[in-house]
């Protein structure tokens, strides 16, 4: 766990990125413990609202990490007896979702085995804010020069196809709140039909927010979009931990059967992620990449204006977020009981109020709802409607896959 031992440092007046330098701050400091009163442990429902708590609370300035330990939680799903549960609360210049499975194993597998998290620079041992200050003045204008001419002959990137929409409820609340439902969800029975597991988990979630719309709020969208994060394979390593982006996909609940609109799903997720490809959109994170300190919070701004200037307008480009995350099969326990449940989390951006994290483990999937009380005033029912969907989408594949494998045999007629 040693790569951990870090935090952060701001230079004087802004003038260049935080730095990573060494903590020394015991292990143990940084660990904090969760238990109920009485004799009967924590509740699941309990348990819900602490880790909503926890995900609301930002970290201390300059900490990049902290470790929550829920003991003795009972009714906790697919557990057997009382249950322990660990949330990890990271920065995101410290680690990104595909660095999980290796914390994972560092913690619950592999006595000994180092966290890997690639793009994470060094640490200093030593930290001098006045030399590091200086250093950022004269380095400051040379950035400036390379970040306006990447600027100015750069090929920016084909802008999306889909268009702005209609916010939704989705779309509303500044509330500090929280609400996180999770659910299990068995793998096999979503990878049928020529589609993957993120595509079939994108196709209820388009369904489950429809209904819930319908139910709550008395609308039928014919549209509705979500944000997937994708890994930038092409994306330069001067990026850090976070290559990653995220591509717009139609949800397309304007069709009805769920096979077609998983085929949809798939062909918009397709074209985005073609897109962020794409040598265009190297060279536009690059040119990002470069922006210098001072001018940070400007940009900030404007996009934080242009983001409610089309709020206000009753528009948005998304309506959900999706991060899938493949951990593999490795079998993790802590203290001889082995793990039934592993989710993440999706930050809230300012623009979506809903998002949804699918990790798969050797425990199998789990799918976390994160979302505010505005936005989502009855998580359970929505939680409801997302099982439903994904046993409709599961035998809908199912079903298709067995039509077509009875037609090739022959068994069919034309």
């Amino acid at each position: 766990m040693s790569v951990l031992r870090r935090r952060l440092r701001e230079l004087p007046c802004g003038l260049d990125y935080p730095d990573w330098v060494v903590d020394d701050t015991p292990f143990q400091q940084h660990i904090e413990h969760h238990t109920a009163e009485g004799a009967h442990g924590m509740s699941w429902v309990q348990f819900l609202e602490g880790w909503a708590d926890v995900t609301a609370t930002p970290l201390a300035p300059g900490q990049a990490w902290r470790l929550h330990v829920f003991h003795d939680v009972r009714d906790a799903p697919t557990a057997a007896g009382a249950a322990t549960i660990v949330v990890f609360v990271a920065v995101h210049s410290l680690m990104a979702g595909p660095s999980i499975a290796s914390l994972s194993d560092a913690l619950f597998g592999t006595p000994g085995a180092p966290v890997t998290v690639p793009g994470l620079g060094a640490a200093a041992d030593s930290w001098d804010p006045l030399i590091r200050a200086a250093t950022a003045i004269m380095r400051g204008p040379l950035r400036m020069v390379r970040w306006v001419v990447g600027l100015m002959s750069a090929d920016r990137p084909a802008p999306t196809a889909i268009t702005d929409r209609p916010i939704t409820r989705f779309n509303r609340g500044r509330d500090a709140r929280r609400t996180i439902r999770t659910m299990s969800l068995d793998p096999a029975v979503l990878r049928h039909g020529g589609v993957t597991v993120t595509e079939a988990a994108l196709t209820a979630i388009s369904e489950a927010m429809q209904l819930y719309l319908r139910e709550f709020d008395h609308m039928s969208p014919d549209a509705l979009t979500a944000a997937v994060t994708v890994a930038l394979r092409t994306a330069p390593e001067e990026l850090g931990v976070n290559r990653l982006g995220a591509v717009t996909v139609d949800l397309r609940p304007d069709l009805v059967d769920p096979v077609v609109r998983s085929r949809a799903i798939r062909h918009s997720l397709t074209e985005g992620r073609r897109t962020s490809e794409s040598p265009a959109t190297s060279t536009a994170l690059r040119i990002d990449n470069l922006l210098p300190r001072p001018l940070y919070p400007v940009v900030v701004a404007q996009r934080r204006q242009g983001l409610e200037a089309q709020r206000a307008a009753g528009r948005t480009t998304e309506h959900t977020v999706l991060t899938s995350i493949n951990c593999g099969n490795a079998p993790w326990s802590l203290c001889g009981r082995s793990l039934v449940q592993c989710t993440m989390t999706v930050p809230l951006p300012a623009h979506t109020r809903l998002t949804h994290g699918l990790v798969g483990t050797s425990a199998g999937l789990t799918l976390s709802v994160h979302g505010t009380p505005e936005s989502l005033p009855d998580p359970d029912r929505y939680l409801s409607l997302l099982t439903d969907a994904f046993s409709r989408v599961g035998t809908a594949l199912t079903a298709r896959l067995a039509d077509r494998n009875e037609f090739h045999s022959g068994a069919a007629s034309p």
